[in-house]
């Protein structure tokens, strides 16, 4: 019997690592195909620049609010010494750890064949590949996230104080990384209010993980010299509840004032009833958003899912991750209606409680095979696993990948390799990447540097004179935001010099100037 137990407990512990290293083959293949610094990470490395230099009044200078992400960035630079690895290497080590919360929390509702299908599942699903490499925090905010809601689950199960504590100290930290984790934090608190009859420690547990982390957080103010109004970033909460009316308003008003351009005929009949379905544009959009990122045959067995224990929604845990659903849109509903922006990555708030249902849709398709199949246990579980596979196949391996990013992270390396990193090299042109230009030039500068707006240059008719008062080193002149005339003007100009050349399937010809002073 001990012999069996053994084999069984060696067999869970080959399945979750062949899964586990599938996740990081595919993560990493991900990354060699795309290397290149997403926009944001350039942020978050000044900030871990600016904590290694010692420079803490820098910390805030180029984004206003500090996350844990910069230092994490911060403490593998001290093994690496290499600013773009390092931050690859704390997203990619996240986005593993962030297997363990995950099957645990499968393990205590699932039996082991749900479980590890779902984890496969969450291995393959392309967004949490696509972004588990970029230097952004979310990879931080997934695994704090899942951790949490294992620790809850716990919680509810046998009431043990010190998985309420984890719980709460996870969701905090989470949402700390991204702002809109306070939902999870949120949901918490209130479901726990109406069993406070059967736990009154609930509210001295939470009170000591605030005090920890507020204890912290000042600490961390005090070695830093900085506000703790600049780590803990809940301007963005207050600001983005306040605006989201007022830009529903302008958005309204803009439309409406459509209605009186004969130009547009067609859009103005469009805009007099658009105007007054704005509510459901946003509503539509992120319905639209969440099944492209969760990937639409995942959707349809988290949808499966769902309606497999439609009577089980009573259910005290069933009806806590239900709950953390109808918060993670509301917060996205509220989001849109702001920005009007549904990055990809944001929806992953919707999707990490999401796989209770995905679970479950498994399951049912599990039962499924099992009563149509003969050889049950090995049919349908080859069969899952090979939908799981053929359907993300494309989306893994064979997607665009844009290459215009390596052209600007050349043209950086170019100027680097010129320059030495002996100064702060200023660059200027209309491209929207530029700072990506600039970042890769001074990779390696002593000091935090941020991307000075005013070298972004988008008249379309530039001359040189426009360009000198810039006090810029170099200009990148690109096909597509410029026209033929000003470059004849720039390169007839005797205090501009030719350096080189890229081709560009978006910009055109790209073109760099050394600016002679």
């Amino acid at each position: 019997m001990e012999f069996k137990k053994n084999i069984l407990k060696n067999n869970q512990v080959l399945s979750f690592l062949i899964i586990f290293l599938f996740g990081l083959f595919c993560r990493i293949y991900s990354h060699l195909t795309d290397p290149v610094l997403n926009p944001d990470g350039i942020l978050y490395i000044q900030q871990a620049k600016a904590l290694y230099l010692g420079k803490f009044q820098l910390v805030t200078a180029c984004y206003p609010y500090l996350s844990p992400y910069p230092i994490f960035i911060f403490l593998f630079y001290l093994v690496t010494h290499n600013w773009i690895l390092s931050g690859v290497i704390v997203s990619l080590v996240f986005s593993m750890l962030s297997f363990i919360p995950l099957y645990f929390l499968l393990k205590t509702f699932f039996d082991n064949k749900t479980t590890f299908l779902t984890l496969f599942i969450f291995a393959c699903m392309p967004s949490f590949i696509i972004y588990s490499h970029k230097v952004i925090r979310d990879p931080v905010f997934w695994f704090f996230s899942l951790s949490g809601f294992y620790f809850f689950t716990m919680y509810l199960n046998n009431k043990n104080w010190y998985h309420l504590l984890s719980c709460f100290i996870c969701f905090i930290i989470g949402a700390w990384a991204r702002v809109e984790g306070c939902v999870y934090l949120l949901i918490s608190f209130i479901f726990l209010l109406k069993t406070i009859k059967y736990d009154k420690k609930f509210l001295i547990t939470v009170g000591i993980a605030f005090c920890i982390f507020i204890i912290l957080i000042y600490v961390l103010s005090l070695y830093l010299d900085i506000s703790i109004l600049k780590i803990l970033p809940y301007e963005k909460i207050e600001t983005r509840i306040n605006y989201t009316i007022q830009n529903y308003k302008e958005l309204r008003e803009v439309l409406k004032n459509f209605e009186d351009i004969d130009k547009y005929k067609n859009f103005r009949f469009f805009s007099s009833i658009a105007k007054d379905l704005l509510w459901w544009i946003a509503f539509g959009g992120i319905l639209i958003k969440i099944i492209r990122t969760m990937y639409l045959p995942f959707f349809i067995i988290f949808c499966i899912g769902i309606y497999s224990i439609r009577n089980k929604i009573k259910n005290e845990i069933i009806s806590f991750y239900f709950f953390n659903l109808i918060g993670a849109f509301l917060v996205l509903y509220v989001q849109t209606l702001y920005t009007w922006v549904i990055a990809t990555r944001y929806i992953a708030i919707f999707i990490l409680p999401s796989f209770i249902f995905i679970a479950y849709g498994v399951k049912s398709i599990i039962r499924f095979f099992d009563m149509k199949a003969k050889e049950k246990l090995r049919y349908s579980t080859i069969t899952l696993i090979l939908f799981v596979l053929i359907s993300t196949f494309p989306k893994i391996f064979l997607s665009y990948r844009n290459q215009d990013n390596k052209i600007y992270r050349e043209i950086g390396q170019y100027i680097a390799k010129i320059e030495q990193y002996k100064k702060l090299v200023k660059i200027g042109g209309s491209i929207k990447r530029l700072p990506l230009i600039f970042f890769y030039a001074n990779l390696n500068y002593p000091s935090v540097t941020c991307f000075p707006i005013k070298c972004l240059l988008y008249e379309k008719n530039l001359k040189p004179d426009l360009i000198l008062k810039r006090n810029i080193d170099y200009y990148v002149w690109d096909e597509k935001s410029s026209n033929r005339i000003s470059l004849d003007l720039i390169k007839n100009s005797s205090q501009f010099q030719e350096l080189k050349r890229w081709k560009s399937k978006k910009r055109g010809t790209l073109i760099l100037f050394k600016v002679l002073k």
